[in-house]
């Protein structure tokens, strides 16, 4: 994934997607015909699509980019049932549990922000301190290094642990 100059911004799936078919060639490329396709399928899903989802979770992406993305799935399924009838793909994708790029996003985005906020409202911990830091930086005499410090420390303990 590239950051592109641009009135805004916005960024590049090119390598992203480049990785994905490397390793979906590679894979079908070395088992395509040996192998069936629940299993050619669960390979894609644990090595070829967190190549293709890594870090996107993170920028915003336009509805044109998640679009593409899906596309390349529906490429895929094509592939590897030997059909270009898009219903018997959908068909195939929900009978083998295969979510597109854009559900995957959508869960690992609700995933995230909601872990963060059951850590926010339920940590007994956290709450007083986050209290304390929105008190201290809300007056006009900043904490000492020391204070911060201290702050920055029980922070990532109670956040990442």
């Amino acid at each position: 994934m590239y950051l592109v100059k641009f009135r805004t911004v916005k960024c590049s799936l090119d390598a992203a997607k480049r990785g994905f078919y490397r390793a979906f060639n590679s894979i079908f490329g070395k088992i395509g015909h040996i192998a069936s396709e629940e299993v050619i399928l669960q390979l894609v899903s644990t090595k070829c699509i967190p190549i293709l989802l890594y870090g996107l979770e993170v920028l915003p992406i336009r509805q044109s980019q998640l679009t593409s993305l899906d596309f390349m799935i529906n490429r895929l399924f094509m592939k590897l049932f030997k059909t270009n009838d898009i219903r018997l793909v959908h068909l195939c994708q929900y009978m083998f549990h295969f979510h597109l790029p854009i559900v995957l996003l959508q869960q690992r985005t609700n995933k995230r922000s909601k872990g963060f906020l059951i850590l926010l409202v339920f940590h007994s911990n956290y709450r007083p301190r986050m209290h304390r830091l929105a008190t201290v930086h809300a007056r006009d005499n900043q904490p000492t290094n020391d204070q911060r410090r201290h702050d920055t420390a029980y922070l990532n303990k109670s956040l990442f642990y």
